[in-house]
């Protein structure tokens, strides 16, 4: 589980690393699509990464829960102190290799005018957001927790770095923002943080990092620009729709209510889901492909009074799901395009309560259908929506097979 949460975190900000790739040459604006006029806008660009993050974000408070039961079943005595320093790493290798005369995207000057306006629109928004929304930190301790301040520093440094050394040398853009990735779990292992803080954090830290280079453009009009729309361009969607991706959301059983032999009634809760996806196409429509996700389904007993907090959900489910299966992509208008897939597999259940087992282990089958709505953001970079429907067996005696809808989203790397 913290890998896979790791891994969202890398393939959003693996974005950044891939903001100069297109054609070399400069399609004049008249030839170009409606939509890829909009796509090259510098505001589009700026924001295409930081803001589904943030909104994400937001979207993901009232599901919180879900997520960290995941680390109070997995790792709930985790505590490091490493995350209070490394947010600072990506910048301190910045300046570093600026002192020694590496030469990066900008004179000195303006890097720093850059790092000082993208530090104060981090910190108004980190701090802007903490005292509006007041969430209280899931250990309990203040009502700040939304956003993560520490993830935000480690994302804005992050993307600092890639700015000035990215387009040179991109292994340090993909250290960077690996390393924020590890910052932005860390916080959350440490009880420190909800996902939603996390992902807000970094959406942030990267559009402040955008942001404080477009201004420092506007204060040096007569040095190299930090932006060339001309290299944003994507001329056939049809290209590279083999794909790995990672995807995360959330679950809604369609049986509720389950009765047990010893006569108790149980509540059976929303949860949430991260997968693992990819797929290869061997022509512009069909593929072949699968998927390894994990779940958790929650629940409590029907007369349980017990406040929602995060010892409200007395019983839990864990499996892990791997599911092959056929694809088919079907290009709707320029960028957009419609993938539906069929995947049939199996699921390991882990952890069941002995009462609601069917035996002491168990491994039963799964099935799924599901469709997505895919915008190419870069010509290996995609977003999706999407809708799922899977049922299968499992080892509760009055719920299986289970049937649920899944609603999510999917960032993948095409090649």
């Amino acid at each position: 589980m913290r890998i896979l949460i790791t891994l969202t975190l890398f393939f959003y900000c693996c974005l950044c690393c891939h903001g100069n790739e297109g054609l070399p040459q400069n399609p004049p604006d008249s030839i170009l699509p409606r939509g890829e006029r909009f796509f090259t806008n510098r505001w589009v660009h700026s924001t295409y990464i930081g803001l589904p993050l943030v909104v994400g974000g937001l979207m993901q408070v009232h599901h919180n829960k879900m997520f960290r039961h995941y680390r109070n079943t997995s790792v709930p005595r985790f505590k490091v102190k490493a995350d209070d320093y490394l947010q600072y790493s990506p910048a301190i290798v910045m300046v570093g290799l600026k002192a020694a005369g590496v030469k990066g995207r900008s004179p000195i000057g303006k890097m720093l005018v850059a790092d000082a306006f993208s530090t104060a629109l981090m910190a108004a928004g980190v701090n802007g957001m903490k005292y509006t929304v007041r969430l209280m930190r899931p250990d309990g301790s203040s009502r700040n927790s939304f956003p993560s301040g520490h993830t935000a520093t480690a994302f804005l440094t992050a993307t600092l770095l890639h700015k000035e050394y990215g387009k040179r040398y991109p292994w340090l853009s993909i250290s960077g923002y690996t390393l924020a990735a590890g910052i932005g779990g860390m916080r959350m292992l440490n009880n420190r943080h909800w996902m939603s803080d996390v992902l807000a954090g970094a959406g942030i830290g990267v559009m402040a990092g955008q942001f404080g280079y477009w201004l420092s453009d506007l204060v040096f009009p007569n040095s190299p620009k930090s932006f060339d729309r001309t290299k944003l361009y994507i001329p056939e969607i049809d290209n590279h729709l083999s794909f790995i991706g990672i995807g995360a959301g959330n679950y809604i059983p369609l049986k509720r209510h389950l009765t047990t032999i010893d006569g108790n009634t149980w509540d059976v809760h929303s949860g949430g889901y991260i997968a693992l996806e990819g797929a290869w196409y061997w022509n512009s429509h069909f593929g072949v492909g699968g998927q390894i996700g994990q779940s958790n389904i929650l629940y409590n007993k029907h007369d349980d009074t017990t406040t929602q907090t995060d010892d409200a959900y007395t019983d839990a489910t864990r499996n892990i799901s791997f599911l092959p299966g056929i694809y088919f992509q079907q290009p709707l208008i320029h960028r957009l395009s419609l993938q539906a897939h069929i995947n049939m597999g199996g699921t390991r259940w882990f952890k069941t309560p002995r009462k609601l087992l069917k035996g002491e282990s168990y491994l039963g089958f799964s099935g799924m259908i599901g469709a997505s709505l895919k915008l190419r953001a870069r010509t290996h970079f995609s977003y999706a929506l999407s809708l799922d429907y899977m049922m299968g067996s499992t080892p509760i005696k009055e719920l299986s097979p289970v049937q649920i809808i899944r609603v999510g989203a999917n960032i993948g790397y095409h090649f």
